[in-house]
């Protein structure tokens, strides 16, 4: 970095530093107005969150070394005014950099190239909103979803980075039993994309739905919902590529006062690509999804089924834009290689045994295409997935507890009768009380994976994991030493060392501070997956409140 960049990093340092040296108040929102005593104020909330990065000379081993000493970060600056049912608000996102390369106007910024990151400065976020006892109008940015998730979800997903939402409006309104809602506009995602640092382009995709809700006498729920999506020049060829979809659901949460509920939503969707002087490309598909609950004494069952064919709800530019959330049937951090072409089931059974102490089994198996291979889930390749586990929960009112949990997954390539990934997965956490608030949490993750190698057909074997060491001080502090490893590319690196500090300095501030390097690779939330980069230097995370 230049001189000139540590004078402002320096800065922006001591400007944290002297807010913590601050006199204590409450966090509370301030109020502008109030048009007599007693009269409802207009309210004012203000976050700043200021995420600070340096990445040193050795965070990627792949980009020269003189392109990787960089400092910067991202600011999210958010206002909202508030008063009675009415609401608005504004985010501005901005990113500042120092030791960047100077890179030209016309410079590639897709690839893994620094060139990519760039300063820059944009109301991200704008909405207002109105709520009445039975009605609800959004304008503007708006999270977007129907039903539970299988048909559209548009929401913000911090742990991989995603914050889409619809710029446009919704109405939400009830009439008696029954609940109506629509909803339309274009997809807005946030442009300085927090993994990797980079500008991303929105993908201006129009969006329409609408669902219906009725509530029946006997408890349970009926519901009917349709989406019409028309993606913004994704077709090379001049085209336009839509998806439809319609479908229904019945949701009893509990059957004739039992302790059993059910949930079934079936959609069918209807992709198309127009093709210039050729017939347009049909691509029909549906989606099922079941889930039976039971409770019987301190056991609870779960079963659910899926059958999903052909249901590609995503953009076709770019992966990162799906706009759905169709259940999996996985852990949350189970990495899914198919979202739209699956079928399987899932059993789960939960066990609460006294003194604290719970047992969980669970079992999930599924045929699959992955995503991306083919349109036609005929001509593609067919994989199986297997994967169960056992867990082990104590907890005692002293605060002490201890989890764990042993797993073991399999997915096999049918055409070929090959192995093609296997995993033996372990995981373990200790809390221990020390008296005055403070505590020691130890955790430790474990996979042991061989997958096979999509070029040449040899295995890859190695081993992934992070040991934490966790020191906390009531509701004021934890600093957590880290040790994580990952031999899949040993020519970049195999250890992962860091420290982290959580310091809720006031009631309106709170900072985080990381130092070591982290692994990249794929990760994935509830089925939605993207690829984040690895990373070597520090971080340091201000979020205050007003």
């Amino acid at each position: 970095m230049t001189p000139m960049s540590r004078r402002r990093a320096c800065a922006i340092l001591c400007a944290v530093i002297a807010a913590t040296t601050l006199p204590s108040q409450e966090t509370r929102a301030f109020e502008l107005y109030r048009r007599a005593p007693g009269a409802d104020p207009i309210v004012v909330d203000v976050t700043e969150s200021l995420y600070l990065r340096y990445a040193d000379d050795d965070f990627d081993k792949v980009t020269p070394s003189d392109k990787d000493n960089y400092a910067g970060g991202i600011s999210k600056s958010h206002v909202n005014v508030r008063w009675r049912g009415l609401s608005a608000g504004l985010r501005v996102d901005a990113a500042r950099y120092a030791g960047l390369p100077d890179c030209g106007p016309d410079a590639d910024i897709s690839g893994s190239d620094l060139c990519g990151i760039r300063n820059d400065a944009r109301a991200e976020k704008v909405f207002a909103k109105w709520v009445g006892e039975r009605h609800r109008i959004e304008v503007g940015d708006v999270y977007a979803s129907l039903g539970r998730g299988l048909l559209l979800s548009i929401r913000k997903i911090d742990e991989i980075g995603i914050d889409t939402t619809l710029r446009g409006g919704a109405v939400d309104g009830r009439v008696g039993p029954v609940r109506l809602r629509a909803l339309g506009g274009h997809t807005n995602t946030q442009n300085i994309d927090p993994p990797t640092q980079k500008l991303v382009e929105d993908a201006g995709d129009r969006v329409a739905g609408a669902e219906v809700e009725w509530a029946m006498p006997f408890g349970a729920r009926l519901g009917a919902r349709g989406v019409d999506v028309r993606y913004d020049a994704s077709n090379a060829l001049g085209g336009e590529s839509r998806f439809r979809a319609a479908g229904g659901s019945v949701d009893w949460p509990a059957i004739s006062d039992t302790s059993t509920n059910v949930y079934v939503e079936y959609v069918v969707s209807r992709a198309t690509t127009e093709l210039p002087g050729l017939p347009d490309n049909v691509r029909p598909g549906h989606a099922l999804y079941v889930q039976l609950g039971t409770r019987a004494g301190p056991a609870t069952l779960l079963f659910e089924v899926k059958d999903y064919r052909r249901f590609d709800f995503v953009n076709p530019r770019n992966a990162l834009f799906r706009y759905n959330e169709a259940p999996t049937l996985e852990r949350a951090d189970q990495e899914n290689q198919s979202a739209g072409n699956a079928s399987g089931a899932r059993v789960k059974l939960d066990v609460s045994v006294a003194g604290g102490t719970s047992l969980v089994v669970n079992g999930v198996g599924y045929r699959y295409v992955e995503d991306g291979s083919d349109r036609d889930p005929n001509r593609a390749p067919q994989y199986r997935a297997l994967h169960g586990y056992v867990g082990l929960e104590h907890r005692r009112s002293s605060g002490l507890s201890l989890v764990g949990s042993l797993g073991y997954r399999d997915e096999r390539d049918l055409d070929k009768g090959a192995s093609k990934r296997h995993l033996w997965q372990a995981e373990g956490a200790l809390v221990m009380p020390l008296g005055a608030g403070d505590a020691i949490e130890v955790r430790h993750t474990h996979r042991t994976e061989s997958k096979l190698r999509p070029i040449g057909g040899t295995r890859n074997e190695f081993v992934r994991g992070q040991g934490v060491i966790a020191w906390t001080r009531a509701s004021l502090f934890t600093v957590s030493a880290l040790f994580g490893y990952h031999t899949e590319n040993p020519e970049i690196r195999t250890l992962y060392p860091g420290v982290e500090a959580l310091w809720y300095a006031r009631s309106w501030l709170q900072l985080k501070a990381f130092g070591g390097s982290t692994p990249g690779g794929l990760l994935c939330v509830s089925g939605i997956c993207r690829v984040v980069p690895a990373f070597s230097g520090g971080k340091l995370d201000v979020v205050a409140r007003f």
